[in-house]
């Protein structure tokens, strides 16, 4: 796929998207995946985060990426409305200041295990309380809770028309995205790093 990659990279650049980002995190950036998703109701990869468990709260995918350092855009190629899996962000959770140690563990266990099934979450069990964290949470969020109804009142929901991008730092924001009820979400997900 690298005609596309280099194509989307050079529209970014004439459009001043990928200057941004070099100012953003203050180093050269470039296009560096172009992936085509197409999500549809049943796609079941946004509940892999405990996916043994038959339990589905408000907030199941919401998540921070786990890795640092790069800039993710969102084209999309087809309408998005509230419920063909618009993309939700918390405004300013970019500005979190979280525990380095535990941000570690997180983003850590993150991409190396999704406590998936009782073995693998036996393994994240062993570690101190502390450091048992991930940056995909939402299923840890109770539909009754404080924080649940913290959510609902602060969680922008991000629908769009065909053609627009959405930009937004994914190891830093909290997020989710592309939870289709009806329809489909046809989108390029492009990380720049």
């Amino acid at each position: 796929m690298k005609k596309p990659k280099k194509k989307i990279n050079k529209i970014l650049i004439d459009k001043k998207v990928i200057q941004a980002c070099e100012a953003y995190y203050s180093k050269k950036m470039a296009v560096s995946h172009v992936r085509l998703t197409v999500c549809r109701s049943t796609d079941s990869s946004w509940k892999q985060f405990l996916y043994d468990c038959k339990k589905i709260t408000k907030y199941t995918n919401l998540h921070m990426d786990p890795l640092e350092g790069v800039i993710k855009a969102i084209i999309y190629l087809n309408k998005v409305k509230k419920d063909n899996g618009p993309t939700s962000f918390l405004p300013r959770s970019n500005r979190f200041v979280l525990d380095p140690l535990q941000s570690l563990f997180a983003r850590t266990i993150a991409i190396g295990n999704y406590c998936h099934n009782k073995f693998s979450r036996r393994c994240v069990f062993r570690l101190p309380k502390k450091l048992r964290v991930t940056t995909n949470f939402g299923r840890l969020i109770d539909d009754n809770s404080k924080l649940r109804k913290y959510l609902d009142k602060n969680l922008k929901v991000l629908t769009s028309k065909k053609g627009n991008t959405l930009l937004f730092d994914p190891g830093s924001g909290i997020h989710n995205g592309g939870v289709v009820k009806s329809g489909e979400r046809i989108a390029l997900q492009v990380v720049i790093e």
